[in-house]
């Protein structure tokens, strides 16, 4: 019996890409808050009150990892 990926997993296709889109966006996230983690400790490191934070390119960064992790789920 052939069953289609709607029916194994219960999510339609705009589901699956929202679920990569999430996990992307989490990743992203993580990403930015751990550069901005590693600055923080730098800057007490040698004694700096005041510090640049990383950029923000959560957006763009997690567009990029969701089109990465999509390949990937698409690849049969």
């Amino acid at each position: 019996m052939n069953k289609s990926n709607t029916q194994k997993t219960g999510k339609s296709g705009y589901e699956i890409r929202l679920d990569v889109l999430n996990r992307a966006l989490d990743m992203a996230d993580g990403k930015y808050h751990q550069a901005n983690e590693a600055l923080r400790y730098e800057a007490e490191k040698t004694s700096k009150i005041f510090y640049q934070t990383a950029p923000d390119n959560r957006v763009e960064d997690a567009l990029q990892i969701a089109e990465k992790l999509y390949k990937f789920v698409e690849a049969k």
